[in-house]
């Protein structure tokens, strides 16, 4: 797989639950920070806010499948010379909490270790926009920025490949060799 494709994957899959974000939010971290230590603090990030904005409604077995924010972060800085930073498309915030949300992340991110006090959170207007714009390193500098392995998505969003059973393969496959 090429570069570039390898850059507009990324693109499609962070469009497809962008789509349900309302957020974009960037965190900074300390200079002298590590990848793996700047990774930890994403994580630790994302679970506090799930918790801050859900509760224990995310571990319940009937609400767990909706009761999770989306939170796809992208750790730029990791390679080259930039600070590094997390850049994170938010969504799926309970009404209720949305006009809080900025001091509820300034509270979450004063307490994760390695944090800088400085981070930024606007609305999200443009998703094709801001899937590019996450994907920028992926090709380039850095492969690994959008990190899926952190990201937060309520299971509903998550679609499963359609079961196929024997008899429908074999008909698309007479279908096929009869074109």
């Amino acid at each position: 797989m090429n570069n570039h494709n390898l850059q507009r994957g990324h693109q499609h899959l962070l469009n497809r639950y962008a789509n349900f974000a309302s957020h974009i939010l960037t965190l900074t971290m300390k200079d002298d920070i590590s990848v793996h230590a700047a990774k930890s603090a994403v994580r630790y990030f994302i679970t506090r806010l799930n918790w801050q904005m859900y509760g224990h409604r995310t571990r319940a077995a009937r609400t767990k499948s909706k009761c999770r924010i989306i939170a796809i972060p992208a750790i730029e800085g990791q390679c080259g010379n930039k600070r590094i930073h997390a850049h994170l498309i938010l969504g799926n915030i309970p009404a209720g909490r949305n006009e809080n949300l900025g001091k509820t992340i300034q509270g979450i991110w004063n307490t994760t270790s390695g944090s800088n006090p400085r981070f930024d959170l606007a609305p999200l207007y443009d998703t094709d926009g801001i899937s590019f714009y996450l994907a920028k390193e992926v090709g380039h500098i850095n492969n690994d920025a959008i990190t899926w392995d952190l990201a937060s998505v309520p299971s509903v969003l998550h679609t499963r490949p359609k079961q196929q059973s024997v008899a429908d393969a074999r008909r698309t496959l007479a279908k096929l060799s009869n074109k």
